[in-house]
Protein backbone atom coordinates (compact mmCIF):
# COMPACT_ATOMS: atom_id res chain seq x y z
CA UNK A 1 0.00 0.00 0.00
CA UNK A 2 2.26 2.87 -1.72
CA UNK A 3 -0.38 5.72 -0.10
CA UNK A 4 -0.33 4.23 3.55
CA UNK A 5 3.33 3.69 3.80
CA UNK A 6 3.83 7.23 2.34
CA UNK A 7 1.45 8.90 5.09
CA UNK A 8 2.71 6.87 7.97
CA UNK A 9 6.49 8.14 7.52
CA UNK A 10 5.97 11.59 6.03
CA UNK A 11 2.93 12.87 8.36
CA UNK A 12 4.30 10.86 11.25
CA UNK A 13 7.27 13.12 10.70
CA UNK A 14 4.54 16.12 10.17
CA UNK A 15 3.07 15.30 13.46
CA UNK A 16 6.58 14.84 15.24
CA UNK A 17 7.32 18.76 13.82
CA UNK A 18 4.47 20.18 15.03
CA UNK A 19 4.25 18.40 18.51
CA UNK A 20 8.15 19.73 18.43
CA UNK A 21 7.17 23.40 17.43
CA UNK A 22 4.45 23.59 19.71
CA UNK A 23 6.75 22.01 22.91
CA UNK A 24 9.74 24.64 21.99
CA UNK A 25 11.40 21.05 22.16
CA UNK A 26 15.59 21.75 21.42
CA UNK A 27 15.84 18.44 19.37
CA UNK A 28 14.37 15.51 17.75
CA UNK A 29 15.60 12.67 15.71
CA UNK A 30 14.66 11.41 12.20
CA UNK A 31 15.82 7.57 11.88
CA UNK A 32 16.71 6.67 8.23
CA UNK A 33 16.77 3.30 6.82
CA UNK A 34 19.06 1.55 4.50
CA UNK A 35 16.24 1.29 1.71
CA UNK A 36 17.23 5.13 1.26
CA UNK A 37 20.80 3.78 -1.39
CA UNK A 38 19.28 1.83 -3.33
CA UNK A 39 20.22 -1.54 -5.97
CA UNK A 40 22.57 1.64 -7.75
CA UNK A 41 24.20 2.23 -4.46
CA UNK A 42 27.98 0.35 -4.33
CA UNK A 43 27.81 -3.18 -1.94
CA UNK A 44 30.90 -2.95 -0.29
CA UNK A 45 32.26 0.35 1.82
CA UNK A 46 29.50 2.26 0.56
CA UNK A 47 30.29 5.98 1.30
CA UNK A 48 28.35 8.65 3.09
CA UNK A 49 28.05 10.77 -0.08
CA UNK A 50 26.82 8.30 -3.03
CA UNK A 51 24.10 7.32 -5.31
CA UNK A 52 20.59 7.57 -3.78
CA UNK A 53 18.10 5.87 -5.59
CA UNK A 54 15.76 4.29 -3.46
CA UNK A 55 13.33 1.89 -5.44
CA UNK A 56 10.64 1.45 -2.68
CA UNK A 57 8.03 3.76 -1.26
CA UNK A 58 9.52 3.37 2.62
CA UNK A 59 13.11 4.38 1.05
CA UNK A 60 11.53 7.35 -0.49
CA UNK A 61 9.65 8.42 2.20
CA UNK A 62 12.93 8.12 4.55
CA UNK A 63 15.19 10.06 2.36
CA UNK A 64 12.57 12.70 1.84
CA UNK A 65 11.95 13.07 5.08
CA UNK A 66 15.72 13.85 5.86
CA UNK A 67 15.89 16.30 3.10
CA UNK A 68 12.47 17.56 4.84
CA UNK A 69 14.09 18.35 7.89
CA UNK A 70 17.29 19.91 6.64
CA UNK A 71 15.70 22.17 4.22
CA UNK A 72 13.57 23.25 7.30
CA UNK A 73 16.28 24.40 9.32
CA UNK A 74 18.30 26.34 5.56
CA UNK A 75 14.39 28.20 5.14
CA UNK A 76 13.92 29.08 8.67
CA UNK A 77 17.78 30.76 8.67
CA UNK A 78 16.81 32.00 5.32
CA UNK A 79 12.91 33.83 6.34
CA UNK A 80 14.58 35.10 9.67
CA UNK A 81 17.12 37.21 7.67
CA UNK A 82 14.91 38.41 5.88
CA UNK A 83 12.91 39.78 8.46
CA UNK A 84 12.57 43.34 9.04
CA UNK A 85 14.81 45.30 11.40
CA UNK A 86 12.06 46.26 13.49
CA UNK A 87 10.45 42.44 14.06
CA UNK A 88 13.86 41.06 15.10
CA UNK A 89 14.44 43.93 18.00
CA UNK A 90 11.24 42.59 19.54
CA UNK A 91 13.40 40.33 21.19
CA UNK A 92 17.14 40.11 21.97
CA UNK A 93 18.77 37.48 19.31
CA UNK A 94 19.02 34.62 21.85
CA UNK A 95 15.84 34.20 21.16
CA UNK A 96 16.05 33.13 17.65
CA UNK A 97 18.99 31.01 17.93
CA UNK A 98 18.72 27.46 15.98
CA UNK A 99 19.62 25.29 18.78
CA UNK A 100 21.62 25.22 22.05
CA UNK A 101 24.76 23.76 22.98
CA UNK A 102 23.69 20.11 24.65
CA UNK A 103 27.33 20.22 26.75
CA UNK A 104 25.26 20.34 29.98
CA UNK A 105 23.20 17.55 28.75
CA UNK A 106 25.96 15.36 27.78
CA UNK A 107 27.96 16.04 30.74
CA UNK A 108 24.92 14.46 32.62
CA UNK A 109 24.90 12.05 30.61
CA UNK A 110 28.09 11.15 31.25
CA UNK A 111 27.66 10.56 34.87
CA UNK A 112 24.15 8.98 34.53
CA UNK A 113 23.99 6.35 31.74
CA UNK A 114 27.51 6.47 31.41
CA UNK A 115 29.34 5.88 34.62
CA UNK A 116 26.74 4.93 37.21
CA UNK A 117 24.37 2.69 34.53
CA UNK A 118 27.51 1.27 33.32
CA UNK A 119 28.42 0.21 36.69
CA UNK A 120 24.81 -1.11 37.15
CA UNK A 121 24.91 -3.11 34.22
CA UNK A 122 28.53 -4.40 34.49
CA UNK A 123 27.56 -5.60 37.57
CA UNK A 124 24.91 -7.44 36.19
CA UNK A 125 26.56 -8.99 34.09
CA UNK A 126 29.22 -10.47 36.36
CA UNK A 127 26.24 -12.04 38.08
CA UNK A 128 25.45 -13.81 34.95
CA UNK A 129 28.56 -15.15 33.72
CA UNK A 130 28.49 -16.65 37.80
CA UNK A 131 25.36 -18.57 37.40
CA UNK A 132 26.68 -19.45 33.78
CA UNK A 133 30.08 -20.64 35.38
CA UNK A 134 27.94 -22.59 38.23
CA UNK A 135 26.13 -24.12 35.50
CA UNK A 136 29.05 -25.13 32.78
CA UNK A 137 32.43 -23.75 33.24
CA UNK A 138 34.36 -24.17 30.16
CA UNK A 139 31.15 -23.10 27.65
CA UNK A 140 31.29 -20.02 30.14
CA UNK A 141 35.03 -19.61 29.68
CA UNK A 142 34.23 -19.25 25.91
CA UNK A 143 31.42 -17.05 26.13
CA UNK A 144 33.78 -14.80 28.49
CA UNK A 145 36.24 -14.52 26.03
CA UNK A 146 34.08 -13.86 23.28
CA UNK A 147 32.87 -10.50 25.22
CA UNK A 148 36.21 -9.50 26.14
CA UNK A 149 37.03 -9.65 22.55
CA UNK A 150 33.34 -8.06 21.63
CA UNK A 151 34.69 -4.97 24.81
CA UNK A 152 38.05 -4.58 23.02
CA UNK A 153 36.47 -4.49 19.30
CA UNK A 154 33.97 -1.41 20.86
CA UNK A 155 36.50 0.39 22.78
CA UNK A 156 38.22 0.41 19.04
CA UNK A 157 35.22 1.77 17.53
CA UNK A 158 34.31 4.03 20.50
CA UNK A 159 38.03 5.75 19.99
CA UNK A 160 37.87 5.46 16.40
CA UNK A 161 33.92 7.72 16.55
CA UNK A 162 35.64 10.27 19.29
CA UNK A 163 36.88 12.79 16.37
CA UNK A 164 33.32 12.26 14.21
CA UNK A 165 31.67 13.49 17.42
CA UNK A 166 34.64 16.37 17.74
CA UNK A 167 34.29 17.36 14.62
CA UNK A 168 30.00 17.33 14.59
CA UNK A 169 30.20 19.30 17.33
CA UNK A 170 32.99 21.60 15.99
CA UNK A 171 30.49 22.37 13.15
CA UNK A 172 27.37 22.54 15.44
CA UNK A 173 29.15 25.42 17.48
CA UNK A 174 30.30 26.78 13.92
CA UNK A 175 27.06 27.35 12.89
CA UNK A 176 25.53 28.40 16.14
CA UNK A 177 28.23 31.05 16.33
CA UNK A 178 27.18 32.02 12.87
CA UNK A 179 23.53 32.31 13.37
CA UNK A 180 24.44 34.59 16.72
CA UNK A 181 26.77 36.81 14.33
CA UNK A 182 24.07 37.09 11.64
CA UNK A 183 21.42 38.37 14.36
CA UNK A 184 23.31 40.44 16.10
CA UNK A 185 24.71 42.35 13.35
CA UNK A 186 21.23 42.10 11.57
CA UNK A 187 21.09 45.82 11.10
CA UNK A 188 24.16 46.36 9.47
CA UNK A 189 23.83 42.94 7.31
CA UNK A 190 20.46 44.74 5.95
CA UNK A 191 22.31 47.88 5.46
CA UNK A 192 24.78 46.09 3.05
CA UNK A 193 21.93 44.40 1.79
CA UNK A 194 23.86 40.97 2.40
CA UNK A 195 21.36 38.72 3.19
CA UNK A 196 22.00 36.03 -0.17
CA UNK A 197 25.95 35.75 0.73
CA UNK A 198 24.40 35.61 4.16
CA UNK A 199 22.11 32.36 3.56
CA UNK A 200 24.89 30.71 1.22
CA UNK A 201 27.28 30.49 3.61
CA UNK A 202 24.81 29.43 6.02
CA UNK A 203 24.01 26.72 3.91
CA UNK A 204 27.53 25.97 3.68
CA UNK A 205 27.89 25.18 7.38
CA UNK A 206 24.38 23.46 7.25
CA UNK A 207 25.55 20.88 5.07
CA UNK A 208 28.97 20.32 7.05
CA UNK A 209 27.18 19.98 9.75
CA UNK A 210 24.62 17.81 8.45
CA UNK A 211 27.51 15.44 6.82
CA UNK A 212 29.52 15.02 9.88
CA UNK A 213 26.12 14.00 12.06
CA UNK A 214 25.75 11.42 9.22
CA UNK A 215 28.77 9.85 9.96
CA UNK A 216 28.79 10.17 13.68
CA UNK A 217 25.53 8.31 13.71
CA UNK A 218 26.75 5.83 10.82
CA UNK A 219 29.15 4.65 13.88
CA UNK A 220 26.67 5.03 16.94
CA UNK A 221 24.26 2.68 14.55
CA UNK A 222 26.95 0.42 14.45
CA UNK A 223 27.54 -0.04 17.94
CA UNK A 224 23.75 0.12 18.87
CA UNK A 225 23.15 -2.90 16.49
CA UNK A 226 26.36 -4.68 17.80
CA UNK A 227 24.41 -6.06 21.04
CA UNK A 228 21.97 -8.01 18.91
CA UNK A 229 25.02 -9.40 17.09
CA UNK A 230 26.76 -10.53 19.85
CA UNK A 231 23.84 -12.36 22.11
CA UNK A 232 23.14 -14.62 18.63
CA UNK A 233 26.89 -15.20 18.18
CA UNK A 234 27.45 -16.12 21.85
CA UNK A 235 24.13 -17.99 21.41
CA UNK A 236 25.36 -20.00 18.30
CA UNK A 237 28.50 -21.36 19.51
CA UNK A 238 27.02 -21.84 23.15
CA UNK A 239 25.27 -24.74 21.09
CA UNK A 240 27.17 -25.33 18.56
CA UNK A 241 30.11 -26.31 21.50
CA UNK A 242 27.73 -28.20 23.34
CA UNK A 243 27.82 -30.65 20.32
CA UNK A 244 31.76 -30.75 21.35
CA UNK A 245 32.80 -34.25 23.33
CA UNK A 246 35.08 -32.40 25.89
CA UNK A 247 31.52 -30.51 26.84
CA UNK A 248 29.01 -32.30 29.34
CA UNK A 249 25.94 -30.64 29.61
CA UNK A 250 22.37 -31.56 29.35
CA UNK A 251 19.99 -30.26 27.32
CA UNK A 252 17.88 -28.73 30.30
CA UNK A 253 21.46 -26.97 31.41
CA UNK A 254 21.89 -25.66 27.96
CA UNK A 255 18.07 -24.25 27.79
CA UNK A 256 18.95 -22.50 30.93
CA UNK A 257 22.22 -21.13 29.62
CA UNK A 258 20.30 -19.59 26.68
CA UNK A 259 17.78 -17.90 28.71
CA UNK A 260 20.40 -16.57 31.21
CA UNK A 261 21.98 -15.07 28.10
CA UNK A 262 19.18 -13.71 26.85
CA UNK A 263 18.40 -11.73 30.09
CA UNK A 264 21.90 -10.48 29.96
CA UNK A 265 21.00 -9.02 26.19
CA UNK A 266 19.39 -5.60 27.94
CA UNK A 267 22.39 -4.93 30.36
CA UNK A 268 24.91 -5.70 27.38
CA UNK A 269 23.17 -3.43 25.07
CA UNK A 270 23.07 -0.56 27.79
CA UNK A 271 26.78 -1.51 27.89
CA UNK A 272 27.71 -0.99 24.64
CA UNK A 273 26.01 2.86 24.55
CA UNK A 274 28.26 3.37 27.69
CA UNK A 275 32.01 4.87 25.24
CA UNK A 276 29.18 6.75 23.35
CA UNK A 277 27.92 8.41 26.60
CA UNK A 278 31.68 9.30 27.92
CA UNK A 279 33.32 9.67 24.63
CA UNK A 280 30.59 13.15 24.35
CA UNK A 281 30.70 13.86 27.77
CA UNK A 282 34.80 14.19 28.09
CA UNK A 283 34.59 16.44 25.03
CA UNK A 284 31.98 18.35 26.93
CA UNK A 285 34.13 18.43 30.47
CA UNK A 286 36.90 19.41 28.40
CA UNK A 287 35.26 22.51 26.56
CA UNK A 288 34.09 23.27 30.08
CA UNK A 289 37.35 22.88 31.81
CA UNK A 290 38.88 25.02 29.24
CA UNK A 291 36.40 28.10 30.16
CA UNK A 292 36.80 27.64 33.79
CA UNK A 293 40.26 27.33 34.09
CA UNK A 294 40.45 31.10 32.16
CA UNK A 295 41.88 33.67 34.56
CA UNK A 296 39.10 36.12 35.86
CA UNK A 297 40.05 39.44 36.34
CA UNK A 298 42.57 40.84 38.51
CA UNK A 299 44.25 37.18 38.18
CA UNK A 300 46.50 37.95 35.09
CA UNK A 301 50.21 37.95 36.29
CA UNK A 302 52.90 39.55 34.79
CA UNK A 303 54.99 36.83 32.99
CA UNK A 304 58.95 38.12 33.57
CA UNK A 305 61.75 36.50 31.00
CA UNK A 306 64.04 33.94 32.77
CA UNK A 307 67.67 35.34 33.03
CA UNK A 308 70.69 33.11 32.40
Amino acid sequence: NPGLAWHLNMQGLLNVLDIAREEKLQKIYWPSSIAVFGPTSPKINCPQQTIIEPTTVYGISKYAGELFVKDIREKLFAFQINWHPDLLSKNSYGKYLLRYSNDMKSIQNYFTRGIMDGIKNLFFIITGLFVLASIQLVLTAILFSILLISVAIIYFIAKYQKPSIQTSRSHRSSLLAFVSKSFSGFAKLKQQQAETNTIENFNKRSDNLYNANMRSNRIESMLQSSSNFLIFTMIGILLWQMTMPYVTVSSGDGLMMILIIMMMQGALKKILKVPGYLNKGSISLQKISKILLQPRAGEFSTVLPATI
